[in-house]
């Protein structure tokens, strides 16, 4: 499943998707932008993001900067801002 959170001026859309994984009954969310007609995993466009996985992106303003929840594999989560 998909859901918008977000669209900026420029008609960029951020929001999450759910998706199935390889291990049967198990899903998993990534935070993805939407422009150009083009939907991007966050966790593609962003350098060097060590052990954070964006989940979900909840915000984004016309300067192209998003609000964003970030976790690790251990359970920290963390609120980010993403910028260009």
């Amino acid at each position: 499943s998909t859901e918008a959170r977000a669209l900026n001026n420029a008609g960029m859309v951020v929001g999450y998707s759910t998706r199935a994984s390889d291990t049967p009954g198990d899903s998993f969310s990534h935070a993805f932008l939407y422009r150009d007609g083009v939907m991007h995993d966050l966790n593609d466009l962003v350098a060097k993001r060590g052990i954070w996985t964006v989940l979900d992106a909840v915000g984004i303003n016309d300067a192209q900067q998003i609000a964003a929840y970030a976790c690790t594999e251990y359970g920290d989560c963390r609120a980010v801002l993403l910028e260009p």
